[in-house]
């Protein structure tokens, strides 16, 4: 943001500040000197009209967005106008995952947010004082009627709970939404950073109302304050019987941004083990905190999986898991969300044991304290219906991508939910002690180094008896063993003896 643009900030903030304070000075005058009963009705005339507004203002704005008019030549609708504006790519595709409600909600808080400011105008200038002048004339003592130093001060006390009230409805939205600008923008990464972020600051600073409204109602653990939080009730989106008030979607979000950051910054390849090691289970914390009772999400879950159901045919990966799209949609994914704190935990755990420069990928399982951290990181991701529903498809299009149709493809028949969901954690365990114990036998050594000679002993017999009896215990080979039998038996020559 160049300095010019901040310096108009400041001078508006500082202007709308003195404006508000001499709007409230000329109101209390006003109802000292006009007494209480005339105070009210001024109040009265200008809230009551708003109110009866703002209770119907949702349903004239559906009107209006319903309701053709001759644009360019041609009766339309608004959102035809939205979708003439679009080309058919970007229209077939709204359609696809049944955007439009969303796009409609968008229109109607737009044309509702333009009538409420319209019609507020209207009121102050035209509606009340023309009632007031009827009401006058009807009754001329009102206006005759010479108040006493308790009418007027009762006056002082009725104009200052109208400014309080008009204040609340009117310039606290734009306090709050001059709030969101400016801690948005406190952590949105620009060049020359630190001093951009200072001179933004510096500009907002100048008014003190802000100030004020920034801070009061500011939870600990919160980013904003009474203004922002006002400016988020007022324009809240309401999609599918669900209201999304922005301002407390990013209120959790934005105090993580710089910790992303700081993570994001430090992802050189040396610095990979150090990367994983800046991040913390309370980052995860804040992270499962920030989204799992976001309702942007919520909300935005039915769609995105709308959208992949629209491209399954044009990517291999999905068209081949033929995944589940009505269990999908069925998820309650901020359920899953904060149910995959522990599952992201274990997982974290398990990453930092690994010693990424040892330069054997498989070193990690002679560990057996690794081995059974996989187990417990597998055992917590099964806690999450969408890993319980994605993980063994992908799982399974792996595999299927490594043996394909070849003399193989009959483990495929074996590979099922079911198993993953009940065995596959206890195979895995299996086969890491498959590892450790040939390592131990020194016969992988052996095969890899191709060259001395191997010394066949009882230990290394010992080591060996331990691979059989885990390769025994693998539950996918156990349940399948007449199958594997058959199989095995098509690789064996017939003239073997």
């Amino acid at each position: 943001m160049d300095s010019s643009t901040l310096e108009i900030i400041k001078y508006v903030l500082l202007g709308l500040d003195i404006l508000i304070i001499v709007i409230s000075i000329i109101t209390l005058l006003k109802g000292f000197l006009k007494g209480t009963i005339r105070t009210s009705i001024v109040f009265a005339t200008q809230l009551i009209p708003l109110l009866i507004f703002f209770l119907f203002s949702g349903l004239i704005a559906k009107k209006i967005m319903n309701s053709s008019f001759n644009i360019n030549g041609s009766s339309q609708t608004l959102i035809e106008l939205v979708k003439n504006s679009l080309d058919s790519n970007m229209i077939d595709k709204i359609e696809q995952i049944n955007a439009w409600p969303l796009i409609e909600t968008a229109l109607i808080a737009g044309i509702k947010l333009v009538l409420c400011i319209a019609f507020a105008i209207i009121v102050f200038v035209i509606i009340s004082p023309l009632i007031r002048f009827i009401l006058f004339l009807a009754i001329p003592k009102l206006r005759k009627k010479k108040p006493k130093i308790g009418s007027r001060l009762g006056g002082m006390g009725v104009a200052l709970a109208s400014i309080i009230i008009f204040f609340w409805l009117f310039a606290l939205p734009i306090y709050g939404s001059l709030e969101v600008t400016q801690k948005v923008m406190n952590v949105i990464p620009l060049e020359n950073e630190e001093k951009t972020i200072e001179d933004i600051n510096n500009s907002f600073s100048t008014s003190f109302i802000l100030k004020i409204t920034s801070n009061i109602g500011k939870k600990k653990t919160g980013t904003f304050g009474m203004g922002a939080k006002r400016f988020g009730q007022l324009y809240e989106l309401k999609i599918n019987k669900t209201k999304i008030n922005m301002v407390k979607e990013i209120d959790g979000i934005i105090p993580m941004v710089p910790r992303i950051m700081e993570i994001m910054n430090a992802t050189s390849e040396e610095d990979g083990k150090n990367v994983i090691n800046l991040i913390t289970d309370a980052d995860i914390d804040s992270l499962i905190g920030a989204l799992g009772d976001s309702k942007i999400l919520k909300v935005s879950w039915p769609y995105i999986v709308s959208y992949l159901k629209t491209i399954e045919d044009q990517n291999e990966m999905l068209s081949k898991m033929q995944l589940n799209f009505d269990a999908l949609m069925q998820i309650d994914i901020n359920k899953d969300i904060k149910a995959s704190a522990t599952f992201l935990k274990e997982t974290l755990k398990l990453v930092k044991n690994i010693d990424f420069t040892s330069g054997n990928e498989l070193s990690f399982l002679e560990s057996d304290e690794n081995i059974n951290q996989i187990v417990t990181v597998l055992d917590a991701a099964y806690n999450i219906e969408l890993f319980e529903e994605v993980f063994p498809k992908a799982l399974y299009v792996v595999i299927y991508q490594q043996i394909g149709d070849g003399d193989f493809a009959f483990v495929l028949e074996w590979i099922t939910p079911t198993y993953f969901r009940n065995d596959f954690s206890s195979d895995v365990n299996n086969i890491a002690q498959i590892y450790i114990s040939l390592k131990n036998s020194q016969i992988i050594d052996y095969f890899l180094q191709k060259e001395g000679e191997y010394h066949f002993n009882d230990e290394t017999k010992e080591y060996l008896d331990k691979a059989k009896e885990y390769l025994l215990n693998i539950k996918l080979l156990k349940d399948n063993y007449a199958s594997l039998l058959e199989s095995v038996d098509k690789f064996i020559p017939e003239d073997t003896p």
